[in-house]
């Protein structure tokens, strides 16, 4: 709500004040160059103002589609920033109509306080006053010992009855306490068992890697032993292949010298056709060059079953390579396997 005393006159001059020192006129600047008033009733008479000050500065050289636009976006900048004013306005106020119901709940609250403290000063009264008649009724009761005797028997019996409970509460106490005393022992031994579980747990563990260990250690060692004796197939084989081909190539020229005794006999019998005359020497030639190709086919012979046991033992040995290899091949799946299963008990630990 305005404030006496603020009128258009008034926010006109403090506007023009303002704009004259080099400042855009605000309602905050003119609330603060006017010390009074309020944004409600400051905001539409500076708006009220500007609108008049910027038809007065308008140039009559602008087109005046120009001027409407620039007269319609002032407008709509204007009604934002009222909006804008608008909305703070309701902020401040809800703000300060929180502010006030907190200030009376705080003052509902001194009012109970205070109310509490009028009720504990009666009670202290009423207190102080019951004393006095305690006094008073003190001083006859030592008129009265008939009545204190009774009463004294009653406060006899009251105070067995108490000593009774304060027994039964001390009783009550030392059970709790044997309970207490019951459950840390056995809490202790259930931390003993879980230490011992967790040695023999660990011990355990040790004792699989170890086995792990040595598993991988034999492994490594069978692995090795499959590597050498795979070397010697491999030299063997090698020495084998040299063997067998040494056979070939002697095969090959016994072949040969067979097809040139063959040749030669060949020759020896259109010259024996030939040449009648020598017949008994060529009887003897060709009787021992039969010899000679008989010794050189049971040699041919020879040469052949030794080639097929060279053959045979190149393919035992092949087998033998072969299950080498499938051996060595099996011995590195284990030595992976092992090589995991320690990995998993080390990060196990």
């Amino acid at each position: 709500m305005a404030r006496g005393g603020v009128t258009y006159t008034d926010i006109a001059n403090a506007a023009e004040t303002i704009k004259n020192a080099g400042k855009n006129p605000t309602v905050d600047r003119v609330l603060s160059h006017l010390g009074t008033g309020s944004k409600s009733t400051i905001g539409p008479h500076l708006k009220n103002w500007k609108l008049q000050h910027t038809e007065v500065r308008e140039s009559n050289d602008l087109p005046l589609d120009i001027l409407n636009v620039v007269r319609e976006l002032h407008q709509r900048l204007q009604l934002q920033a009222d909006d804008k004013v608008q909305q703070t306005e309701q902020r401040i106020a809800d703000l300060s109509a929180e502010r006030d119901e907190e200030v009376k709940a705080l003052e509902n609250q001194i009012a109970s306080l205070k109310q509490a403290l009028n009720d504990t000063t009666e009670q202290r009264d009423a207190l102080a006053a019951e004393n006095k008649k305690l006094l008073k009724a003190l001083n006859e009761a030592d008129l009265n010992a008939v009545k204190l005797e009774s009463k004294v028997k009653s406060d006899a019996q009251l105070i067995s009855e108490l000593t009774t409970s304060k027994n039964e509460g001390i009783h009550q106490i030392k059970l709790m306490h044997e309970q207490q005393e019951h459950y840390q022992l056995k809490m202790a031994e259930e931390r003993t068992r879980e230490r011992a579980e967790s040695h023999a747990i660990k011990t355990q563990l040790n004792t699989q890697i170890t086995e792990q260990s040595r598993q991988l250690a034999a492994a490594d060692e069978r692995y090795k032993d499959t590597r050498n004796e795979y070397k010697e197939l491999l030299s063997v084989k090698a020495e084998t292949d040299k063997t067998l081909q040494t056979l070939q190539c002697e095969y090959a020229k016994q072949e040969t010298q067979i097809t040139e005794i063959s040749a030669q006999l060949e020759q020896s019998k259109n010259e024996n056709q030939l040449l009648q005359s020598e017949g008994s020497k060529l009887n003897k030639l060709s009787i021992t060059q039969s010899n000679q190709l008989a010794a050189l086919s049971s040699e041919l012979s020879l040469l052949n079953e030794a080639l097929n046991m060279a053959k045979l033992d190149a393919e035992k040995i092949q087998d033998r390579f072969m299950l080498q290899t499938d051996e060595y091949q099996i011995v590195c799946q284990e030595k992976s396997v092992l090589q995991a299963q320690l990995k998993l008990l080390q990060e196990s630990l």
